[in-house]
C-alpha cells in the first residue's frame, strides 16, 4: 500500500475567507493499493506527472508527499 499526503489551503475564490484573516489548511491522506499489472515505478511516474501537470497549477496547493509503509 502507498500513502499520498496532500497539503493545501483555501484559495482566494471564497469571498467569506477573503474578508477574514483566516487561511485554513487542509490535509488529505489517501492510500492506494496498486492494481494487478501496475508496478511501483509506473505508479510513482504517474503520480509525479499528475503533480507537475495538474496539482502545481491549483490555487492553494502547498505540497504533496508520496510515502511507502514498511508493509509495502
Amino acid at each position: 500500500m502507498v500513502m499520498m499526503i496532500t497539503v493545501g489551503c483555501a484559495g482566494h475564490s471564497n469571498e467569506n475567507l477573503m474578508n477574514t484573516n483566516l487561511n485554513p489548511t487542509m490535509v488529505e491522506l489517501t492510500s492506494f493499493q496498486l492494481a494487478e499489472g501496475v508496478n511501483e515505478d509506473q505508479f510513482v511516474e504517474t503520480a509525479k506527472l499528475m503533480q507537475e501537470n495538474f496539482l502545481n497549477q491549483q490555487a492553494g496547493f502547498i505540497q504533496r508527499a508520496l510515502v511507502k509503509g514498511e508493509e509495502g
